[in-house]
């Protein structure tokens, strides 16, 4: 067999963004941002009940209000929504989509056989849904929901006070390593860069990121 072996040479291609956060931290709103700053066409797959056109009057934005949040349904989609030919595709929230293949197994689970190798049946078809994401011709930026918890810190009167901190994404385990960013978003609306194929943006924060963030991006891509 011939080896295809040539010279590595940089060029264009599509982002993949993944921004964690917990409820408030303002995932919505920085993924429509950071969009706006990479392109004009912007696309918001919207599982959380239409809460992205809250933004229509801040952001020009199409929206697909996704009623069915399972694997199958957006596999079947995409090609569709591929050939829009949109600059940028949010998808608002990937958590819905773990969350309804968690109830297809907890439905093979009640119907019998083995709840270890029923796993064996969810593994293939979840990592076709990643592999379309990745794969995807166009810019992407996917949030997560995280897990919510609080914490006792020193308040400015020298009292312990309680603050909400968000924790690891509702979304199986691993999935940082399939993004060229993955960022953590917290209730100060700083942009916590967790991980990242770009070392110009290697562990920075971010508070409030602009559209001159995607514009970065983009350049970086380039």
């Amino acid at each position: 067999m011939e080896l295809n072996i040539k010279k590595a040479v940089k060029s264009l291609r599509p982002l993949k963004l993944a921004i964690s956060a917990p409820s408030g931290a303002g995932k919505t709103f920085t993924a429509l941002t950071i969009a706006s700053g990479i392109g004009k066409k912007i696309l918001v797959i919207d599982t959380e009940k239409n809460s992205s056109t809250l933004y229509a009057k801040e952001f020009d934005f199409d929206v697909l209000d996704l009623q069915d949040r399972s694997v199958g349904n957006f596999m079947k989609i995409l090609p569709e929504i591929t050939a829009l030919n949109y600059d940028v595709i949010v998808l608002d929230s990937l958590s819905h989509f773990w969350e309804s293949t968690l109830n297809f197994k907890a439905d093979l689970d009640i119907a019998g056989g083995n709840s270890y190798t029923n796993w064996g049946k969810i593994t293939p078809i979840w990592t076709k849904f990643i592999k379309a994401i990745v794969d995807c011709p166009i810019h992407t930026i996917v949030t997560f929901r995280a897990k919510t918890d609080y914490v006792l810190e020193q308040n400015e009167k020298g009292k312990q006070a309680p603050r909400k901190v968000g924790l690891a994404p509702i979304f199986r385990e691993g999935a940082e390593y399939e993004f060229d960013i993955f960022a953590n978003m917290d209730l100060q609306h700083n942009l916590i860069i967790e991980k990242t194929r770009f070392k110009e943006l290697d562990s920075q924060v971010i508070n409030q990121p602009g559209q001159e963030f995607g514009v970065k991006i983009l350049e970086l891509l380039k």
